[in-house]
Protein backbone atom coordinates (compact mmCIF):
# COMPACT_ATOMS: atom_id res chain seq x y z
CA UNK A 1 0.00 0.00 0.00
CA UNK A 2 1.12 3.86 -0.97
CA UNK A 3 0.90 4.18 2.90
CA UNK A 4 4.19 2.43 3.41
CA UNK A 5 6.28 4.46 1.30
CA UNK A 6 5.30 8.11 2.91
CA UNK A 7 8.04 10.13 3.91
CA UNK A 8 7.19 12.67 6.63
CA UNK A 9 6.98 15.22 4.01
CA UNK A 10 4.75 13.40 2.06
CA UNK A 11 2.92 12.41 5.47
CA UNK A 12 2.37 16.77 5.71
CA UNK A 13 1.30 16.79 2.30
CA UNK A 14 -1.12 14.48 2.40
CA UNK A 15 -3.05 15.73 5.75
CA UNK A 16 -2.27 19.60 4.82
CA UNK A 17 -4.42 18.53 1.22
CA UNK A 18 -6.69 16.54 3.48
CA UNK A 19 -7.46 19.73 5.80
CA UNK A 20 -8.31 21.42 2.57
CA UNK A 21 -10.95 18.68 0.83
CA UNK A 22 -8.57 18.79 -2.15
CA UNK A 23 -6.94 15.20 -1.90
CA UNK A 24 -9.00 13.16 -4.62
CA UNK A 25 -7.38 13.35 -7.86
CA UNK A 26 -4.94 15.74 -6.89
CA UNK A 27 -2.08 15.66 -9.52
CA UNK A 28 0.56 17.21 -7.77
CA UNK A 29 0.28 14.32 -4.74
CA UNK A 30 -0.46 11.50 -7.51
CA UNK A 31 3.32 12.76 -9.54
CA UNK A 32 4.79 12.67 -5.94
CA UNK A 33 3.76 9.27 -5.24
CA UNK A 34 4.34 7.98 -9.02
CA UNK A 35 7.94 8.84 -8.72
CA UNK A 36 8.27 6.00 -6.11
CA UNK A 37 6.44 3.68 -8.54
CA UNK A 38 3.31 3.62 -7.57
CA UNK A 39 0.83 3.25 -9.73
CA UNK A 40 -2.14 6.12 -9.98
CA UNK A 41 -4.83 3.48 -9.89
CA UNK A 42 -3.84 2.14 -6.31
CA UNK A 43 -2.64 5.87 -5.64
CA UNK A 44 -6.34 6.47 -6.21
CA UNK A 45 -7.63 3.98 -4.62
CA UNK A 46 -5.38 5.15 -1.33
CA UNK A 47 -6.71 8.74 -1.71
CA UNK A 48 -10.04 7.22 -1.30
CA UNK A 49 -9.78 5.39 1.80
CA UNK A 50 -8.86 8.58 3.31
CA UNK A 51 -11.46 10.73 2.16
CA UNK A 52 -13.68 7.63 3.25
CA UNK A 53 -12.37 7.25 6.89
CA UNK A 54 -12.85 11.18 7.23
CA UNK A 55 -16.54 10.95 6.02
CA UNK A 56 -17.19 8.47 8.51
CA UNK A 57 -15.29 10.51 11.02
CA UNK A 58 -18.15 13.31 10.19
CA UNK A 59 -20.82 10.96 10.23
CA UNK A 60 -19.25 10.12 13.94
CA UNK A 61 -18.99 6.47 13.32
CA UNK A 62 -15.97 6.92 15.50
CA UNK A 63 -14.26 9.64 17.52
CA UNK A 64 -13.46 12.98 15.65
CA UNK A 65 -10.01 13.69 14.07
CA UNK A 66 -9.32 10.20 14.49
CA UNK A 67 -8.13 10.34 11.06
CA UNK A 68 -5.67 12.57 11.38
CA UNK A 69 -4.39 11.21 14.50
CA UNK A 70 -3.38 8.08 12.27
CA UNK A 71 -1.53 9.92 10.02
CA UNK A 72 0.54 11.64 13.41
CA UNK A 73 0.66 7.93 14.10
CA UNK A 74 2.12 7.13 11.30
CA UNK A 75 4.77 10.00 11.97
CA UNK A 76 5.23 9.20 15.50
CA UNK A 77 6.70 5.49 13.80
CA UNK A 78 8.50 7.20 10.64
CA UNK A 79 10.10 10.47 12.31
CA UNK A 80 13.58 9.67 13.78
CA UNK A 81 14.68 12.74 13.47
CA UNK A 82 13.97 16.64 14.54
CA UNK A 83 14.12 17.73 10.85
CA UNK A 84 11.72 14.46 10.06
CA UNK A 85 9.32 16.32 12.35
CA UNK A 86 10.18 20.13 10.60
CA UNK A 87 9.81 18.43 6.91
CA UNK A 88 6.10 17.12 8.23
CA UNK A 89 5.63 20.78 8.90
CA UNK A 90 7.10 22.04 5.76
CA UNK A 91 4.56 19.13 3.81
CA UNK A 92 1.35 20.78 5.69
CA UNK A 93 2.83 23.98 5.02
CA UNK A 94 2.25 23.66 0.98
CA UNK A 95 -1.32 23.93 1.68
CA UNK A 96 -1.80 25.55 4.60
CA UNK A 97 -0.37 28.72 4.65
CA UNK A 98 -0.65 29.82 8.08
CA UNK A 99 2.28 27.09 8.80
CA UNK A 100 5.14 28.33 8.34
CA UNK A 101 7.99 27.53 10.44
CA UNK A 102 10.76 30.62 10.74
CA UNK A 103 14.23 30.26 10.77
CA UNK A 104 14.88 31.07 14.73
CA UNK A 105 12.10 28.55 15.57
CA UNK A 106 13.66 25.88 13.39
CA UNK A 107 17.05 26.52 14.91
CA UNK A 108 15.58 26.18 19.00
CA UNK A 109 13.62 22.78 18.02
CA UNK A 110 16.85 21.70 16.12
CA UNK A 111 19.02 22.32 19.07
CA UNK A 112 16.85 21.77 22.36
CA UNK A 113 16.65 18.92 23.55
CA UNK A 114 13.98 16.75 26.27
CA UNK A 115 13.39 13.89 28.26
CA UNK A 116 9.84 12.73 29.39
CA UNK A 117 10.69 14.37 32.97
CA UNK A 118 11.29 17.64 31.11
CA UNK A 119 7.91 17.67 29.18
CA UNK A 120 6.19 16.83 32.18
CA UNK A 121 7.72 19.65 34.81
CA UNK A 122 7.50 21.77 31.99
CA UNK A 123 3.47 20.85 31.18
CA UNK A 124 2.87 21.20 35.46
CA UNK A 125 5.00 24.59 35.56
CA UNK A 126 3.48 25.72 32.22
CA UNK A 127 0.09 24.53 32.78
CA UNK A 128 0.15 24.19 28.84
CA UNK A 129 -3.04 22.96 27.62
CA UNK A 130 -1.89 21.15 24.80
CA UNK A 131 -4.05 21.27 20.86
CA UNK A 132 -5.60 17.63 21.76
CA UNK A 133 -6.62 16.41 18.46
CA UNK A 134 -5.34 19.06 15.95
CA UNK A 135 -1.43 20.02 17.12
CA UNK A 136 -0.56 20.85 13.76
CA UNK A 137 -3.50 23.90 13.05
CA UNK A 138 -3.98 27.25 14.73
CA UNK A 139 -0.96 29.05 16.42
CA UNK A 140 1.81 26.33 15.91
CA UNK A 141 4.00 29.06 14.50
CA UNK A 142 3.92 30.74 18.57
CA UNK A 143 3.91 27.21 20.18
CA UNK A 144 7.08 26.56 18.54
CA UNK A 145 8.59 29.22 19.33
CA UNK A 146 7.96 29.27 23.47
CA UNK A 147 9.05 25.25 23.38
CA UNK A 148 9.36 23.76 20.18
CA UNK A 149 10.85 19.81 21.40
CA UNK A 150 8.53 19.80 24.63
CA UNK A 151 5.40 21.20 22.47
CA UNK A 152 6.05 18.90 19.42
CA UNK A 153 6.45 16.33 21.32
CA UNK A 154 3.86 16.31 23.91
CA UNK A 155 1.58 16.71 21.52
CA UNK A 156 1.99 13.93 19.68
CA UNK A 157 2.57 11.59 22.70
CA UNK A 158 -0.61 12.38 24.35
CA UNK A 159 -2.37 11.43 20.88
CA UNK A 160 -1.29 8.05 21.63
CA UNK A 161 -2.60 7.97 25.37
CA UNK A 162 -5.99 6.00 25.77
CA UNK A 163 -8.92 7.90 26.38
CA UNK A 164 -9.39 5.12 29.18
CA UNK A 165 -7.95 2.87 31.36
CA UNK A 166 -6.89 0.14 30.33
CA UNK A 167 -9.71 -2.86 31.18
CA UNK A 168 -9.38 -5.02 34.31
CA UNK A 169 -9.12 -8.76 33.00
CA UNK A 170 -11.13 -11.22 34.89
CA UNK A 171 -9.32 -13.19 37.70
CA UNK A 172 -9.88 -15.14 40.93
CA UNK A 173 -9.42 -13.79 44.47
CA UNK A 174 -10.18 -14.91 47.87
CA UNK A 175 -10.91 -13.11 50.52
CA UNK A 176 -9.52 -13.96 54.43
CA UNK A 177 -7.75 -17.55 52.86
CA UNK A 178 -11.34 -18.68 51.97
CA UNK A 179 -12.70 -20.27 48.16
CA UNK A 180 -11.35 -18.22 45.35
CA UNK A 181 -13.77 -17.05 43.14
CA UNK A 182 -14.23 -14.77 39.94
CA UNK A 183 -14.46 -11.15 40.31
CA UNK A 184 -16.33 -10.22 38.06
CA UNK A 185 -18.97 -7.56 39.54
CA UNK A 186 -16.10 -6.87 41.92
CA UNK A 187 -14.31 -5.92 38.48
CA UNK A 188 -17.42 -3.81 37.21
CA UNK A 189 -17.88 -1.62 40.19
CA UNK A 190 -13.79 -1.66 39.80
CA UNK A 191 -13.58 -0.64 36.14
CA UNK A 192 -16.11 1.92 36.42
CA UNK A 193 -14.29 3.98 39.12
CA UNK A 194 -11.08 3.46 37.00
CA UNK A 195 -13.04 5.18 34.02
CA UNK A 196 -14.72 8.07 36.59
CA UNK A 197 -10.78 8.90 38.27
CA UNK A 198 -8.55 8.14 35.00
CA UNK A 199 -6.84 11.16 33.76
CA UNK A 200 -5.74 10.90 30.35
CA UNK A 201 -3.09 13.36 30.64
CA UNK A 202 -1.35 12.37 33.28
CA UNK A 203 -2.29 8.94 32.58
CA UNK A 204 -2.84 7.78 36.27
CA UNK A 205 -6.03 7.76 38.40
CA UNK A 206 -6.23 11.09 39.97
CA UNK A 207 -9.40 12.10 42.28
CA UNK A 208 -9.13 15.72 41.10
CA UNK A 209 -11.06 14.33 37.57
CA UNK A 210 -13.92 14.48 40.62
CA UNK A 211 -15.56 17.29 41.68
CA UNK A 212 -14.20 19.08 45.01
CA UNK A 213 -17.87 18.85 46.47
CA UNK A 214 -17.24 14.61 46.53
CA UNK A 215 -15.20 13.47 49.37
CA UNK A 216 -13.65 9.93 48.75
CA UNK A 217 -13.22 7.43 51.89
CA UNK A 218 -10.05 7.31 53.41
CA UNK A 219 -9.66 3.64 52.63
CA UNK A 220 -10.61 4.24 48.36
CA UNK A 221 -7.86 7.32 48.45
CA UNK A 222 -5.25 4.85 50.16
CA UNK A 223 -5.53 2.30 47.60
CA UNK A 224 -5.57 4.70 44.52
CA UNK A 225 -2.35 6.34 46.04
CA UNK A 226 -0.87 2.60 45.93
CA UNK A 227 -2.35 1.75 42.55
CA UNK A 228 -1.59 5.13 41.14
CA UNK A 229 -0.24 4.52 37.40
CA UNK A 230 -2.94 3.06 34.78
CA UNK A 231 -0.62 0.01 34.61
CA UNK A 232 -0.48 -0.67 38.47
CA UNK A 233 -4.43 -2.14 37.87
CA UNK A 234 -2.90 -5.21 36.51
CA UNK A 235 -1.67 -6.44 39.92
CA UNK A 236 -4.89 -4.83 42.19
CA UNK A 237 -7.33 -7.26 42.02
CA UNK A 238 -6.92 -9.55 45.34
CA UNK A 239 -6.61 -5.53 47.09
CA UNK A 240 -9.20 -4.76 45.34
CA UNK A 241 -11.42 -7.69 46.27
CA UNK A 242 -10.16 -7.30 50.01
CA UNK A 243 -11.44 -3.62 50.03
CA UNK A 244 -14.81 -3.92 48.77
CA UNK A 245 -15.69 -7.66 50.98
CA UNK A 246 -16.54 -7.80 54.49
CA UNK A 247 -19.28 -4.84 54.50
CA UNK A 248 -22.04 -6.47 55.15
CA UNK A 249 -23.20 -3.21 57.55
CA UNK A 250 -23.52 -1.25 53.91
CA UNK A 251 -26.56 -4.01 53.10
CA UNK A 252 -24.34 -5.53 50.47
CA UNK A 253 -25.88 -8.61 49.42
CA UNK A 254 -23.05 -11.06 49.09
CA UNK A 255 -23.04 -14.77 47.63
CA UNK A 256 -20.61 -16.09 50.09
CA UNK A 257 -21.25 -14.54 53.31
CA UNK A 258 -18.55 -11.64 53.42
CA UNK A 259 -17.64 -11.48 49.67
CA UNK A 260 -18.38 -12.04 46.20
CA UNK A 261 -20.84 -9.38 45.58
CA UNK A 262 -23.71 -10.06 44.08
CA UNK A 263 -24.73 -8.94 39.99
CA UNK A 264 -27.58 -6.33 41.28
CA UNK A 265 -27.14 -3.08 40.58
CA UNK A 266 -28.32 -2.10 44.27
CA UNK A 267 -24.88 -3.20 45.52
CA UNK A 268 -23.34 -0.91 42.84
CA UNK A 269 -25.06 2.21 43.71
CA UNK A 270 -24.25 1.17 47.85
CA UNK A 271 -20.69 1.34 47.06
CA UNK A 272 -21.10 4.62 45.73
CA UNK A 273 -22.42 6.15 48.68
CA UNK A 274 -20.29 4.76 50.43
CA UNK A 275 -16.81 5.29 48.37
CA UNK A 276 -18.18 9.11 47.76
CA UNK A 277 -19.80 9.09 51.11
CA UNK A 278 -22.79 10.36 49.78
CA UNK A 279 -26.65 9.61 49.88
CA UNK A 280 -27.99 9.51 46.34
CA UNK A 281 -31.26 7.79 46.23
CA UNK A 282 -31.46 8.47 41.96
CA UNK A 283 -29.73 9.28 38.63
CA UNK A 284 -30.81 12.72 38.83
CA UNK A 285 -28.98 13.31 42.08
CA UNK A 286 -25.62 10.74 41.04
CA UNK A 287 -25.64 13.02 37.78
CA UNK A 288 -25.31 16.39 39.83
CA UNK A 289 -23.11 14.93 42.21
CA UNK A 290 -20.70 13.42 39.07
CA UNK A 291 -21.11 16.69 36.85
CA UNK A 292 -19.52 20.05 37.07
CA UNK A 293 -17.82 22.63 35.10
CA UNK A 294 -15.64 20.73 33.08
CA UNK A 295 -17.56 17.34 32.44
CA UNK A 296 -21.38 16.41 32.76
CA UNK A 297 -21.90 12.71 33.30
CA UNK A 298 -25.56 11.10 32.82
CA UNK A 299 -26.62 8.04 34.02
CA UNK A 300 -29.59 6.48 32.21
CA UNK A 301 -32.34 5.38 32.31
CA UNK A 302 -33.29 8.12 35.06
CA UNK A 303 -34.80 6.96 38.04
CA UNK A 304 -34.91 6.01 41.56
CA UNK A 305 -31.94 3.78 42.52
CA UNK A 306 -34.37 1.16 44.57
CA UNK A 307 -36.53 0.78 41.06
CA UNK A 308 -33.35 -0.73 39.70
CA UNK A 309 -34.38 -4.61 40.53
CA UNK A 310 -35.41 -5.13 36.88
CA UNK A 311 -32.73 -3.33 35.34
CA UNK A 312 -30.40 -5.36 33.10
CA UNK A 313 -28.24 -2.21 31.63
CA UNK A 314 -26.73 1.26 32.72
CA UNK A 315 -25.62 3.51 29.61
CA UNK A 316 -23.21 6.53 31.18
CA UNK A 317 -21.91 9.23 29.23
CA UNK A 318 -19.00 11.34 30.40
CA UNK A 319 -18.79 14.81 27.93
CA UNK A 320 -16.18 17.16 28.07
CA UNK A 321 -17.67 20.75 28.38
CA UNK A 322 -15.25 22.49 26.86
CA UNK A 323 -15.50 20.42 23.88
CA UNK A 324 -18.58 18.38 22.33
CA UNK A 325 -16.48 16.11 20.31
CA UNK A 326 -14.83 14.72 23.71
CA UNK A 327 -17.42 12.05 24.52
CA UNK A 328 -17.13 8.79 26.15
CA UNK A 329 -20.25 6.51 26.25
CA UNK A 330 -19.92 3.05 27.87
CA UNK A 331 -22.33 0.57 29.71
CA UNK A 332 -22.53 -1.07 32.89
CA UNK A 333 -24.34 -4.26 32.09
CA UNK A 334 -25.70 -7.29 35.24
CA UNK A 335 -26.93 -10.13 34.59
CA UNK A 336 -27.79 -13.00 36.84
CA UNK A 337 -24.31 -14.13 38.27
CA UNK A 338 -22.49 -11.72 36.34
CA UNK A 339 -21.56 -7.65 35.50
CA UNK A 340 -19.29 -6.01 32.83
CA UNK A 341 -19.22 -3.06 31.29
CA UNK A 342 -18.91 -2.30 27.65
CA UNK A 343 -16.19 0.40 26.56
CA UNK A 344 -15.76 2.42 23.15
CA UNK A 345 -13.12 -0.03 22.32
CA UNK A 346 -15.01 -3.47 21.94
CA UNK A 347 -17.81 -0.74 19.65
CA UNK A 348 -18.70 -2.80 17.06
CA UNK A 349 -20.41 -0.02 14.42
CA UNK A 350 -18.66 -0.41 11.08
CA UNK A 351 -15.70 0.68 10.87
CA UNK A 352 -14.40 -0.78 7.71
CA UNK A 353 -12.90 2.34 6.31
CA UNK A 354 -10.62 2.80 8.66
CA UNK A 355 -9.01 -0.43 9.35
CA UNK A 356 -8.26 -0.59 5.44
CA UNK A 357 -6.86 3.09 6.10
CA UNK A 358 -4.86 1.82 9.30
CA UNK A 359 -3.34 -1.45 7.17
CA UNK A 360 -2.44 1.03 4.44
CA UNK A 361 -0.46 2.57 6.62
CA UNK A 362 1.33 0.43 9.04
CA UNK A 363 1.86 -3.28 6.92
Amino acid sequence: MPGAWLTPNDIGQVLGALECGILKGNKKLISLMQKKRIKAKKINYFFNKIIGAKKEEYEKLYVSNTTNNIFLTLLYLKAETKQDVLDFIDGLHVYLDDLHIGKKSRETFLESSYTNTDSEIYLDEMKYQTMKYNPFRSSLENILSQDPETNIYEAIRRLHSPILPPKIDSKYCNYKDKTSIPTCTENTLHDFLNILLYNKKKESFDSKMLPKKITLHPKLIEFYKKYTKADDIKKSSQAWMNLVSGHNELGISYIQKNYEIRAHFNNIFKFINYFFNTDVKNCTELNKLLSDKRRCITFTPDKDIEKFAHENKIEITIQNTNNTNNTTNFTINIRPGHGWIDRPENNTQKKITIEILVIGFFQ
